[in-house]
């Protein structure tokens, strides 16, 4: 029988806890405080005797470690574990570190032959990774996401009626959302996560600063009335365009149409990969929550594909891409004023009064702020 050690006692490790319980395939969680809550839980769902310690204390770690801390020093923290214990594979949930150290971490289970797998870092649910990793060959010219499950519940919550601050409420209650969502709405979630799939397919790591991302602006519930009026969803997406060897990364809100196939609601996540020899791939599944993530943890202990990297070499661009951009307004004058000044050789119609759809020819679009008392602060959203 497999014996882990649980690195961190948060919602996903306890969850994984729970799913494990019967096979008792625990051997120890390793925390940087302890708490009576978590001893508490322990023994409340398994009578035997599972050492919660600090870490470094307790040298006798199962050769199988689930990382479920999350933060940017874990990587230094399982370099340390590695040199004193021989670890047969690592399994974690955590986006930052795979974005980041994705070269570092290959380079180091190739030398130290370790399996490291991370299933549970992007898409919750659905079965990204190893999907990619057994179609990394196939060269994917588009790929469109809905990957951040926060963000897609908020606004399905909010299109269907709710106000903001209680759609915000619902979500951290049901742990789909932190405390704080700067992360989310900011788009550095998604960043994250896309860029953990141009390491897979293309090898390729582009800086966040490099990264095309236009902050998620939830307008006013009227906007949101305005729009399902007409059948037009507002979601917040990330796209990937490979031509050749140059890649654009962009992340940015969008109106859809509330038939099209990108609708996924709630905390449901899809991806959309785009080849002209292997044709379409659709994936979609919940993306959000710890009963996901955990199950992804769970499908990772009992995986046994070996990490693949490839060698070949990408340059990132904002490529001249066509967009048709919405623009909400309640002030003829203002927005007059801006397309005078912001706007040049730009096609224009007007869409019954305060909404105006503009056709910009380039993705690094400026934002552009629209005072208004009464109506709206600001939003710029694409149409697909």
């Amino acid at each position: 029988m497999k014996k882990v050690t649980i690195l961190g006692f948060g919602n996903i490790g306890r969850e994984f806890f729970k799913k494990t319980k019967k096979k008792r395939i625990v051997k120890n969680i390793l925390v940087r405080k302890i708490k009576k809550y978590d001893i508490f839980f322990i023994k409340k769902i398994i009578n035997k005797n599972i050492y919660i310690t600090k870490f470094y204390k307790n040298l006798k770690i199962a050769k199988i470690i689930i990382e479920t801390i999350g933060g940017k020093k874990i990587y230094k923290i399982l370099k340390k574990i590695i040199k004193i214990r021989k670890i047969k594979k690592i399994i974690t949930a955590n986006k930052n570190l795979i974005s980041k150290k994705y070269k570092n971490i290959i380079k180091l289970s190739k030398k130290k032959n370790i399996k490291f797998c991370f299933e549970a870092s992007v898409g919750g649910g659905i079965p990204l990774v190893k999907s990619l990793m057994y179609i990394n060959c196939v060269n994917f010219y588009e790929i469109f996401t809905i990957i951040n499950g926060t963000t897609n519940y908020i606004l399905t919550c909010i299109s269907d009626g709710l106000k903001k601050k209680k759609a915000f409420i619902i979500a951290r209650k049901k742990g789909f959302a932190e405390k704080n969502i700067n992360f989310d709405i900011r788009g550095i979630d998604i960043a994250y996560k896309l860029n953990i799939i141009i390491s897979i397919l293309y090898n390729c790591y582009i800086k966040i600063k490099n990264i095309n991302i236009e902050k998620l602006s939830i307008p006013k519930e009227k906007i949101f009335f305005l729009l399902k009026k007409k059948k037009y969803l507002i979601k917040y997406v990330g796209r990937i365009i490979k031509k050749k060897n140059i890649i654009d990364v962009s992340i940015f809100p969008i109106i859809i149409n509330k038939n099209s196939i990108y609708n996924v609601k709630y905390e449901y996540n899809f991806i959309l990969l785009k080849s002209k020899k292997f044709g379409n791939l659709f994936i979609k599944s919940k993306g959000a929550g710890k009963y996901p993530t955990s199950i992804s943890i769970v499908s990772d202990l009992n995986s046994n594909l070996k990490n693949k990297f490839k060698n070949f070499k990408l340059f990132y661009s904002n490529r001249i891409i066509k967009e048709k951009i919405f623009i909400f307004t309640n002030k003829k004058r203002m927005f007059n004023f801006y397309y005078k000044n912001v706007f040049k050789n730009f096609s224009i119609k007007e869409f019954k009064g305060n909404i105006h759809i503009v056709t910009k020819e380039s993705l690094d679009s400026k934002r552009i702020f629209f005072f208004n008392k009464y109506f709206l602060k600001e939003i710029i959203l694409r149409i697909r």
